[in-house]
């Protein structure tokens, strides 16, 4: 048995007061063949009463509202996660149609399309995703500050540099375009440091999961799945809006560790 336990708490200071505050946070471990909470516990600050629903994509949304004026938003998530692998287990089966299609942020560019074509008649998903990483590895360069959450994956395959956000937009465009559907996953990895993001492909009957930013597979053992969607805005951690004229300033601190 493997287990990690994780600690994320992000703060938001505003320059202003704001009131009418909603929130959604996609904070909580997924359940899946390879991945079991153990327990889990959501801090907000200001405390406010909040909500679980399951949005489209299965992922765990907490939302709630904070009506009164404060000058910052706190969360903390913390909990412990149980990632043995359940090999007798299948994974999920799935209408996967609908990670074959671009969107906003992965909509690839006619260089990317030239390069997708370069890949040789592969026949196995993993062969194809081998090359998808081997072409980020070769043509990417990870640079911080580079990009923003709005960033598409042409943008970033444009200057050749980018994030964890971008390694995993570019790498689904090329899935895609190689026939494999490809989902954006957000979450943690072993260590310290900030929230971190990789790609699923399904092959025809199980989804792969792999780093290209790291360019490795993704073993269960170091990493925890909290959400996944077609792209970045399908699954952000943290997302709202507030009424009020304010500047914000975000700090967010990440530990996952083993048991």
């Amino acid at each position: 048995m493997t287990l990690l336990r994780y600690a994320y708490s992000t703060l938001i200071e505003l320059s202003q007061p704001v009131q009418n505050h909603s929130f959604s946070l996609r904070c909580q471990p997924m359940q899946s063949y390879n991945q079991r909470t153990v327990w889990q516990r959501t801090t907000l600050i200001p405390f406010t009463e909040a909500t679980q629903t399951v949005d489209a994509f299965g992922n765990v949304v907490t939302s709630g509202f904070i009506a009164q004026r404060h000058n910052f938003f706190a969360y903390e998530a913390i909990g412990l996660v149980d990632t043995t692998i359940k090999a007798e287990t299948p994974q999920y089966a799935v209408n996967d149609s609908v990670y074959l299609y671009p969107t906003q942020l992965t909509t690839p560019s006619p260089n990317m399309i030239d390069v997708a074509k370069q890949v040789g008649p592969l026949s196995d998903a993993r062969s194809k995703i081998e090359c998808v990483m081997d072409i980020l590895m070769s043509k990417m360069s990870y640079q911080q500050g580079t990009t923003d959450v709005n960033t598409t994956a042409e943008q970033a395959w444009a200057q050749r540099m980018g994030v964890c956000q971008d390694f995993a937009h570019i790498s689904i465009v090329m899935c895609r375009l190689l026939k494999l559907p490809a989902r954006y996953v957000c979450g943690l990895m072993l260590g310290h440091g900030q929230t971190h993001a990789w790609v699923e492909a399904f092959d025809g009957s199980a989804w792969i999961a792999f780093d290209p930013t790291n360019s490795q597979w993704v073993n269960a053992d170091r990493y925890i799945k909290f959400a996944h969607g077609r792209d970045f805005a399908d699954c952000s951690i943290s997302r709202g809006t507030f009424t009020g004229v304010a500047q914000q300033k975000m700090t967010v601190s990440v530990d996952v560790w083993e048991e």
